[in-house]
């Protein structure tokens, strides 16, 4: 394959330069020698009936000798004698050319044995019928030796009569039309290839100067084309010649005025200006509709002076915008001084010709690389002035940024010191209230405590509770107070859950009570005797969630279930349920009862925050309140919270301090047995202080051995242990002790054992009891010294 691609490469090769060096060859021959053509006269035919016959009997005072006096456009028919000249010894052929190919209607008359034979030429006749095909219309000739021929020649054209006679051999024929063919395919090429890039560029960078220019360079590209006699290769379009020319010239004059509008960015100007461009615009346009279609003489005059008018408005453009104070780009300028210049030439040098079209001009192919070029120098400012705009449109952006990014600076200054003397003002007034708030509460603590000494009431435990509760609320408020705006982290803590529910249960009774409602609590088996976990936190939840079935249930039940699911890694999942047996929540209203402020359709006093602290705390907690019906046509509120079980290792203290009045246990020999040893020491400690003695012992083997030589007063045993439970202590004490009293501390409640389901302790109580309790109850079953009936 490899092979195969360098053979047809070297082929290319060759073919290239066989081609490069055809025209050399070409050069290279030898070629005819010179001839010589001459126009002896020349003849208008305002009849257009004449003949080569009638031409010969015509005197010669008919023809005009001079060519000055041809006009430059004439509807007439014209007659050129022409002598032909050859100093040669052999005959050769030549071709003969009149000039521009624009000329529609050539016909050449030659008389051969007598016979006038005629050639013809040009965009009125078919291809089919022309001496010589060629977009350049001519004819070819043989020339004999040392002869001197006669030829007639008749030309008719609604366009520019320019007529220059040519005599060329076809060798060099050839050669001439290789070069035309290669300068012909740059300027193809070159159009082609700028036509598309202008008009994606202009699409990019969203400019109709670079899209009129485009349009321009096309209009005019195509009219040099048919101008210039292209429609050749196109023979079906010939007869449509004048036409094309008639349209593409206004086509062309259109979109140079709109480029030229863009170019001197002429709304900038006064409307009156505007007007006037626009209405020498209109005049010119309706001038070239006219001239092609009117076939005008006049209309070509009109023109005439038009064209020339035109090379003034450029330069009255920039004086007007100098006088304005207008800011005109370099490239109107450079377009002025290109149109203006060679216009002024034109006026005052005749024999030179303006570079662009129209009138008098060539309209020569070679005349697209000026509009070429043109449309590179109008993309290229165009680039430059989108690029320029682009920096200073960034700058701008940059120093808008800026200055919002100081305002915004200052603003949020401003807003930072406003709010942060609002919060200081703020924190200041909840110190003050929380302090104001506090000294109430301690006192009513205190009377409430002084009460407990005098003799044991519930009322005067609840009232401590509850002014405990506030005093803690109040602790939150003082952190909140000192500056700490973001909610209190958790603070996990290892307790004694059955003593934790216990609380929640006696408060939950209290309010059940309030509407006459029944409480109940339940328990599963599977719940851990210590967890930790925020304890404040979670009863302020469930003290919510109770507060708030209480206070939308009368004459029911409000249930409290608590449920645990082992997790793995001692970690367990604790399932609060709170019930009623109330009105419900409609499934609509359940979302919105979360927010703050919102009490569903109740009429019932309140600010609706209960809800909404639950869920905020709950949140902080990483669980979620879920709503739902109760199996009693209530409501059912309910959360998972995951906890770590751990054990009394953990645990500082098993008793919650509290003031005792004068207490002596002096005489008294109180044994402790619990498997923890913090829980012997924190109990001998606190007995100790008292004036009891202590017996610690580890498990119930141990205190069954001390009973049998050691005098007891009391037992205090734990419920769970390793080697023996309180339960199992128990059933041998009562067989061998029986007058001997035991009191049951655990942290779970008391759970009989399956096969002694009579056994009964003397006294239970769930760590961690009130110290008052505990010493009260001990000395309480001390002084008894029997167990009570």
């Amino acid at each position: 394959m490899m092979r195969s691609v360098i053979d047809r490469a070297g082929r290319l090769f060759l073919l290239l330069v066989c081609l490069f060096a055809l025209p050399v060859a070409v050069m290279a021959s030898d070629g005819c020698a010179d001839a010589s053509v001459h126009i002896d006269g020349w003849l208008i035919d305002h009849d257009k009936d004449l003949t080569p016959e009638r031409l010969l009997e015509l005197p010669e005072s008919r023809w005009r000798g001079s060519l000055d006096e041809l006009p430059t456009f004439s509807a007439d028919a014209f007659w050129f004698r022409l002598r032909l000249d050859l100093d040669e010894q052999v005959p050769c052929q030549y071709r003969l050319s009149m000039g521009e190919s624009r000329i529609e209607d050539q016909r050449l008359y030659q008389l051969v044995n007598g016979r006038w034979l005629e050639s013809v030429a040009g965009s009125r006749h078919p291809v089919s019928e022309w001496a010589d095909a060629h977009h350049n219309p001519g004819f070819p000739i043989v020339l004999e030796p040392t002869h001197s021929g006669l030829a007639f020649v008749r030309i008719e054209t609604r366009s520019r009569i320019h007529v220059d006679p040519a005599l060329t051999d076809y060798q060099q024929v050839v050669q001439e039309r290789h070069i035309s063919s290669f300068r012909d395919g740059v300027i193809f090429g070159l159009v082609l290839l700028l036509a598309p890039f202008g008009l994606v560029m202009s699409l990019i960078y969203r400019s109709w100067l670079v899209l009129f220019n485009v349009l321009w360079m096309l209009n005019y590209f195509l009219l040099t084309l048919v101008v210039n006699g292209y429609l050749f290769y196109f023979p079906d379009l010939l007869p449509w010649s004048r036409t094309l020319v008639a349209t593409l010239s206004p086509a062309a004059q259109v979109t140079l005025f709109a480029y030229v509008y863009q170019l001197f960015e002429l709304n900038r100007f006064s409307r009156i200006v505007r007007y006037g461009f626009w209405i020498q615009a209109a005049v010119g346009l309706m001038t070239l509709v006219y001239w092609g279609l009117g076939d005008s003489l006049t209309a070509r005059d009109w023109f005439e002076f038009y064209r020339i008018a035109t090379y003034f408005i450029y330069p009255t453009l920039l004086f007007i915008a100098y006088r304005n104070k207008i800011r005109l780009p370099v490239l109107a300028w450079c377009f002025s001084l290109f149109i203006t210049l060679p216009g002024f030439r034109l006026l005052f040098e005749v024999q030179e010709e303006a570079p662009l079209f129209y009138g008098q001009d060539h309209l020569a192919l070679d005349s697209n690389l000026l509009l070429s070029a043109l449309l590179i120098i109008t993309l290229v400012a165009t680039a430059w002035k989108n690029r320029r705009n682009e920096l200073a449109l960034q700058q701008r952006v940059e120093k808008l940024q800026q200055a919002t990014r100081q305002r915004l600076e200052k603003a949020v200054e401003l807003r930072t010191r406003q709010l942060k003397a609002a919060l200081q003002s703020r924190g200041n007034f909840l110190a003050r209230i929380t302090h104001d708030l506090r000294s109430p509460l301690t006192q009513t603590l205190d009377y409430a405590r002084q009460l407990m000494l005098k003799e044991q009431s519930a009322a005067a435990t609840n009232i401590i509770r509850s002014t405990q509760q506030q005093l803690f609320l109040l602790d939150d408020l003082m952190d909140y107070a000192r500056g700490d705006i973001e909610q209190r982290e958790l603070v996990s803590e290892s307790g004694y859950l059955f003593s934790f529910l216990r609380e929640i249960e006696e408060e939950g009774r209290l309010l059940a009570e309030r509407q006459s409602n029944a409480f109940r609590l339940t328990t599963s088996q599977s719940l851990p005797v210590l967890v930790k976990m925020d304890f404040r936190k979670v009863h302020r939840v469930l003290r919510n969630l109770l507060d708030n079935a209480a206070k939308f249930t009368r004459d029911g039940e409000i249930l409290c279930a608590v449920d645990g699911q082992p997790m793995g890694n001692n970690t367990i999942a604790l399932i609060f349920r709170v019930c009623d047996s109330g009105p419900g929540i409609r499934p609509e209203l359940r979302q919105q009862l979360t927010q703050p402020f919102n009490q569903g359709n109740t009429q019932d006093k309140g600010y609706g925050l209960g809800l909404a602290i639950v869920s905020e705390l709950l949140g902080q907690m990483g669980s979620q309140l879920d709503i739902a019906d109760s199996e009693t046509d209530g409501s059912c509120f309910s959360f998972v919270l995951e906890v770590t079980a751990t054990d009394e290792s953990h645990i500082e203290q098993v008793f919650i301090d509290k003031r005792v009045k004068a207490l002596d246990g002096n005489g008294y020999v109180i044994m402790l047995v619990d498997d923890t040893e913090a829980t012997r020491l924190n109990l001998a400690e606190l007995l100790g202080g008292y004036g009891f003695d202590t017996l610690p012992v580890a498990n119930g083997s141990q205190a069954l051995e001390k009973l049998t030589h050691t005098r007891v007063d009391l037992i205090i045993t734990d419920q769970l242990m390793p080697d023996m439970s309180g339960w199992h202590l128990l059933d041998q004490v009562r067989k061998l002790y029986p007058a001997l009293p035991v009191v049951l501390y655990s942290g779970l409640p008391p759970q009989a054992h399956s096969e002694t389901p009579d056994l009964t302790f003397d006294a239970s109580l769930v760590k961690p009891a009130a110290s008052d309790t505990l010493l009260n109850t001990v000395l309480r079953l001390c002084q008894s010294g029997r167990r009570p009936a």
